[in-house]
């Protein structure tokens, strides 16, 4: 059997994002959505997906947007700026990733961290991807 997967990221960025993907998921168009961790809508996003058990759902994977982290900022210096969230943009951290100015523990630790903040949901979860390419 074939299927086409609809996964809308951002779950947990804003309450409209959250709204726009429940909507889409019970209006059969979105088939899963991605939750962001440290994002400021994160526990709305999982009372939503807690009420609509057929949607799929994944962490989308953070360290650029201007979001604050899981962990505490001061424990990220490299990753974070003087406001304590991620840098703007997937360029930003890029330039300080080949500058040499990102520890890669730091990066470690926060993407466990955001995962294992999913996990404790409860929530069954089957993909991780990453926010503003993150991954390249």
């Amino acid at each position: 059997m074939k299927g086409l997967i609809v996964n809308a990221d951002d779950f947990g960025l804003a309450p409209g994002i959250n709204t726009g993907i429940i909507e889409g998921y019970q209006h059969g168009f979105i088939t899963s959505t991605s939750l962001m961790p440290g994002a400021p809508a994160f526990d709305e996003a999982v009372r939503l997906a807690r009420a609509n058990p057929g949607l799929g759902l994944g962490v989308h994977l953070t360290l650029v947007g201007g979001v604050r982290p899981v962990l505490p900022p001061e424990e990220l210096p490299s990753l974070v700026t003087a406001d304590g969230v991620f840098v703007e943009s997937y360029v930003q951290l890029a330039q300080r990733l080949y500058t040499g100015r990102v520890r890669l523990s730091e990066v470690e630790r926060e993407l466990r961290a955001q995962v294992e903040r999913a996990l404790a949901t409860g929530l069954p979860l089957d993909h991780l991807d990453s926010h503003q390419h993150m991954h390249v």
